[in-house]
């Protein structure tokens, strides 16, 4: 990830074996959200860097992300409040 701005909300962890690519971490959003997440790539038959340019992507559609509803407000929704 080239950009300083998304570069510093991403703290995550690489993996790669053979036709295997994982990233795994933090994002702390737009919204000064924290987020977890996990891409998980395996069997893949184009290249390993069209493989890191998509994982960087979903990275910064995270970062981007517009608001979203917490846990806590989902469950007063869901409860009728």
């Amino acid at each position: 990830m080239s950009e300083a701005s998304y570069r510093q909300r991403v703290m995550g962890k690489t993996g790669t074996i053979a036709n295997v690519s994982c990233l795994s971490g933090y994002i702390i959003d737009k919204n000064n959200q924290t987020l977890v997440f996990s891409f998980l790539t395996n069997n893949f038959t184009c290249s390993s860097s069209s493989i890191r340019e998509t994982q960087d992507a979903l990275c910064k559609w995270l970062i981007d992300l517009p608001g979203r509803q917490t846990a806590s407000s989902a469950d007063s929704d869901a409860m009728g409040g």
